[in-house]
């Protein structure tokens, strides 16, 4: 029904949100409950990018392979999903040139502003890899990035969180 997989996309956005911060046990719990709700639904994307955050490869790209086999033409999956999830892995394993090399460099898709879009979410990973490969210059340029588009998403997690990272990539 339509209730059950709008509760586990929220279920899904809270599991995100808590990973961004670094509370991966909760993330895992609200990723377990969002499946659990809505197993098949859109809320597998947010999931499958909580979980590589995490550092739950496994069920991340498990997750995102199942995506992509349903919906193999699906441009925000290729082109911010997929590569999201794809350089977290990359990230999580210290191999950030792989990762790096994954997000590419920026993109206008990566701030488009449509209804499906996640604008922060690929600038953000670029900046941790940035910042985990030593590059704090770079970083905070991806980092700063995310600020100046601040009005696409206003409410968005990633805009403090973006916020602590530019301070870390000057520390």
């Amino acid at each position: 029904s339509d209730e059950k997989e709008l509760a586990a996309e929220m279920d899904g956005v809270e599991a995100t949100q808590l990973a961004l911060v670094e509370d991966c046990p909760s993330s895992r719990a609200a990723a377990a409950a969002s499946l659990q709700r809505y197993p098949s639904g859109d809320n597998r994307r947010l999931v499958a990018t909580a979980l590589a955050y995490c550092g739950d490869e496994a069920k991340a790209v498990s997750l995102l392979n199942e995506l992509l086999k349903q919906s193999p033409s699906d441009t925000f999956l290729n082109s911010l999903n997929r590569p999201e999830v794809q350089a977290l892995v990359q990230l999580r394993r210290g191999k950030y040139d792989d990762a790096l090399g994954i997000v590419g460099t920026f993109k206008p898709i990566e701030m488009g502003a449509g209804p499906e879009n996640s604008p922060y979410n690929i600038p953000y990973v670029r900046g941790l890899i940035y910042l985990k490969k030593g590059d704090g210059e770079h970083a905070a340029v991806e980092f700063q990035r995310i600020l100046d588009y601040r009005y696409l998403r206003s409410a968005s997690i990633f805009i403090p969180v973006a916020g602590l990272q530019i301070a870390r990539a000057y520390g």
